[in-house]
């Protein structure tokens, strides 16, 4: 699915961000899917053109015509917002985009 350029998603680790959502930086707090949700549903509709009512939590990155490279690039703008990164290996088992939210807590709270 060829990607095309959106709006300008929220950075999650701007501190000069009033609505900074970003805890990856204090300690002893995580990042809740609450607030990684709408970042995830704003990159599927606006960078790669899901319909919104496709994108949901056990949506199938699959089902919504996302290969395996367009994840990859999906991983590489939430890190850009989020500060999280994801290596190859830890998408290896994401299908859904419940998996990726799973995969980007769990590292946080790691």
């Amino acid at each position: 699915m060829a990607c095309t350029q959106g709006p300008e998603l929220p950075d999650l680790h701007d501190p000069d961000n009033p609505g900074n959502h970003d805890n990856t930086h204090e300690e002893g707090t995580d990042m809740t899917q609450q607030e990684l949700y709408p970042t995830f549903e704003t990159a599927l509709v606006e960078t790669f053109g899901v319909p919104a009512e496709e994108v949901a939590p056990d949506a199938e990155f699959e089902a919504m015509g996302l290969d395996s490279l367009d994840v990859v690039e999906l991983t590489l703008i939430l890190e850009e917002k989020t500060g999280v990164k994801l290596e190859d290996e830890e998408l290896e088992d994401v299908r859904t985009v419940q998996d990726a939210m799973d995969k980007v807590v769990e590292k946080v709270s790691a």
